[in-house]
């Protein structure tokens, strides 16, 4: 087999996997304060291990973490950010974008 094709064929599902199941980050701010929060995969392409990572005055700690079940850490996240609205902390996700070379 051609060794570009066969790169090609071993490289897409991890391309289609990672739009599929990108690092999720957001950035919740009250006043001049600021929060980060993460959703990291671990062991690319798999969705597991995750975690869900705070960050607060460049202290980052992992809040929660999974081995074994899929979607614990995208709703923990989701759950958080709402709590974190509900405190009055505006949340934004940022968007990662493509630099020019």
């Amino acid at each position: 087999m051609n060794p570009l094709r066969l790169t090609l064929l071993l490289t897409l599902p991890l391309l289609s996997y990672a739009q599929e199941h990108p690092q999720q980050n957001y950035l919740c701010k009250q006043g001049e304060h600021s929060r980060q929060l993460s959703l990291n995969y671990l062991e690319p392409p798999s969705a597991l291990p995750c975690e869900v990572r705070y960050s607060k005055n460049s202290s980052p700690e992992v809040l929660w973490r999974a081995d074994k079940e899929k979607g614990y850490c995208e709703k923990q996240l989701a759950a958080f950010i709402k709590k974190q609205e509900s405190w009055g902390w505006d949340c934004k996700k940022i968007e990662k974008t493509r630099q020019n070379d």
